[in-house]
């Protein structure tokens, strides 16, 4: 069962795909050079359809940075 996971940086888009052992099959990373927008969720999607050649996912996290206030 082969998951995903999307890190969505300050700087680039870093993404993976692992084995159910947590072994990575395939890893893909691109810088976001400014991006805003709609354009970085074009470069998510292209890290994804870079993931999902890779091989089949059946479950995807996505961590995105934030502030978090009470």
């Amino acid at each position: 069962m082969p998951v995903a996971a999307i890190d969505l940086g300050g700087t680039k888009v870093a993404g993976a795909v692992l084995d159910a052992g947590g072994r990575i099959l395939h890893r893909d990373v691109l810088p976001l050079d400014s991006r805003a927008g709609g354009d970085v969720g074009a470069l998510l999607r292209q890290v994804l359809d870079s993931l999902s050649r890779a091989a089949p996912i059946e479950r995807l996290g996505v961590a995105v940075p934030g502030i978090y206030h009470h």
